[in-house]
């Protein structure tokens, strides 16, 4: 789509989460935010919590309404409840000021203000949907009752809005499911990357930026992430013990921390690889390609009982780094198209496997499937990308909301 000036439409972004956080939800919304900001066919405005940090220079111009909402409270459902009349209050302000062309909102439990406004004032709503709300809010179980509200404020989200897009298949055929929703306005597509900020650069240039001291004889195998039991970091561990009883010169980069990781350190010491493991803590978002290019390939395999779309992933691809990943639907590309090895079971046999297969190629091969994935990610996996389909969606321009499917 042509991104001029001129025929500009208004567009509220609107968000309950901190978009200065470092969750993948808050990324989630922050990345969307700058890549609806950067765009000349449209005025954006910001809506959400008063956020922790300062936020990052595009949602920070001049051309840019932000409004705020209370500091948001962890999992306090009287901040949910509380919010309500400030948002409606935004909107409100915001759309007597210039008229609001397109809400862009992601799903939350406490996500009723938008639906209601953009129905009342004849507003498309665009609707984005990161995972299963309703059975993280079973798991969770903050009320009685709380899973069956979250399913209804879904079906009230996506009832009114004039497209959604999920974030992965089961997201995609759990809203299809619900009443009053048809299923031709649920598209898929799956988490995004900024390629300018995970950008690719030389092995030996990302390890003189960061401050560990990795042996220039060792196979670099990395993990970013927040250490939960889904990502099977168990299995990476054993993995790595087998590998090195073989006298393969492995050596574990945890990127991150999280509630496994001091169960992740003990299995290491238990497995006496720990000289052969280094753990960074945690790590700015913004650094984070120096710690992937630094690594030889990395590890995203996630416990498939566990849905998500695997941003990670997307991240390791995007700077330049054959993977290690889960065989699901949505991952088959990364063997199709040479860019890392698959993960078919849940075991460490299959593990130490993926891994060796990528070991056991030359240097160039790997400089190789970093390029295909590289390319792969710019060409179809970008924040930009989606906001052109939102965009599309709100012109009414269809072919371009579904380009880069």
């Amino acid at each position: 789509m042509p991104q001029t000036e001129n025929d500009s439409c208004h567009v509220v972004f609107v968000t309950l989460v901190d978009p200065t956080g470092a969750s993948g939800q808050n990324i989630y919304s922050r990345e969307i935010a700058v890549a609806l900001s950067k765009r000349n066919d449209i005025s954006l405005s910001l809506i959400c919590p008063k956020p922790a940090n300062e936020l990052p220079p595009p949602l920070r111009s001049s051309k840019l309404t932000t409004k705020f909402l209370p500091t948001k409270q962890p999992r306090s459902i009287r901040w949910h409840a509380a919010s309500q009349k400030p948002l409606y209050d935004a909107l409100t302000a915001i759309h007597q000021k210039c008229k609001i062309d397109g809400i862009v909102t992601t799903l939350k439990p406490s996500l009723i203000t938008p639906p209601i406004f953009s129905r009342k004032n004849s507003i498309k709503q665009i609707l984005l949907v990161e995972g299963m709300m309703s059975r993280n809010i079973r798991e969770m179980n903050p009320f009685p009752g709380s899973s069956t509200l979250a399913n209804v404020i879904t079906t009230v989200n996506a009832s009114t809005s004039y497209h959604i897009y999920t974030a992965y298949t089961e997201a995609q055929e759990w809203v299809q499911s619900l009443p009053f929703v048809t299923k031709d306005k649920v598209s898929i597509f799956h988490h995004g990357v900024n390629t300018d900020e995970m950008d690719s650069m030389s092995i030996s240039d990302a390890r003189n930026q960061i401050d560990v001291n990795l042996q220039p004889n060792h196979f670099i195998l990395g993990f970013v992430g927040s250490f939960k039991s889904y990502h099977r970091l168990d299995l990476l561990v054993d993995a790595a013990a087998s590998l090195r009883s073989k006298g393969c010169p492995v050596h574990l980069l945890f990127i991150g921390t999280g509630p496994q990781l001091d169960a992740i350190n003990k299995r290491c010491a238990d497995r006496g690889i720990k000289d052969s493991v280094t753990f960074t803590g945690f790590v700015e978002h913004e650094l984070i390609n120096q710690y992937i290019c630094a690594c030889n390939a990395l590890y995203g395999v996630v416990d498939p009982d566990h849905w998500g779309s695997p941003m990670k992933v997307y991240e390791y691809l995007a700077c330049g780094r054959p993977v290690i990943a889960f065989n699901s639907d949505e991952l088959k590309f990364i063997e199709t198209q040479d860019m890392g090895s698959l993960v078919s079971e849940m075991s460490v046999n299959n593990v130490v496997q993926a891994t060796e297969k990528i070991i056991n190629h030359s240097k160039e091969k790997r400089l190789d499937m970093g390029a295909n994935g590289r390319e792969y990610i710019v060409n179809h996996r970008t924040w930009d990308a989606l906001a052109d389909r939102i965009v599309g969606r709100l012109r009414g321009d269809e072919i371009q909301a579904v380009t880069n499917n």
